[in-house]
């Protein structure tokens, strides 16, 4: 009884997190590199997902079509939110682009968050495998997780993306 109850809650809280996204349909956008700019560390591209959003705090509406651009070392491009837009990525050397959406007369930006997503796998590996033991084992292998992360030797080959990024805009108050 109090799995499924678990189960239950916890789908109805993702479906309740998701209802309010638009789809983004087709590939990843790719940004435009400028000719000046060196590619010779260039390890491909991830995609980055853009939403802007207007509304408090309690309750956001997703904007649809609000104009958008992203400007990063040697690339940039423009595009309508909600976008998926494929970034260059250069290991841990990568610097991360900014995103400015306008609406209702309003600029927002943004700059995007690189993650080391090798870390993250290996971390949620470690988790993962222990958490059938229960919770004190899952927190011996967090606590062992983070220590071999921290002294890994190398994160040259590791492999780099970025979280999605939401633009948040003031809700606008109707003059009466």
């Amino acid at each position: 009884m109090k799995i499924t109850l678990l189960i239950t809650t916890t789908c109805l809280a993702f479906c309740t997190a998701c209802a309010g996204t638009a789809p983004i349909e087709g590939p990843p956008q790719t940004v435009t590199r400028s000719a000046s700019f060196a590619i010779e560390n260039l390890r491909g591209y991830q995609p980055l997902t853009v939403r802007a959003y207007s509304g408090s705090k309690a309750q956001n509406t997703e904007i649809k079509n609000a104009p958008c651009k992203m400007e990063g070392p040697g690339y940039r491009i423009a595009f309508s939110s909600p976008a998926r837009v494929a970034v260059p990525i250069y290991g841990k050397n990568t610097q991360t682009p900014t995103v400015t959406c306008k609406y209702a007369g309003q600029t927002a930006s943004k700059t995007a968050k690189l993650t080391n997503e090798t870390e993250g796998d290996l971390f949620r590996g470690m988790i993962a495998g222990s958490g059938i033991l229960g919770p004190k084992a899952a927190l011996a292998a967090g606590i062992v997780a983070a220590g071999v992360i921290a002294v890994r030797p190398s994160k040259e080959t590791d492999n780099y993306g970025f979280k999605s990024l939401s633009i948040v805009f003031a809700e606008q108050r109707k003059k009466q």
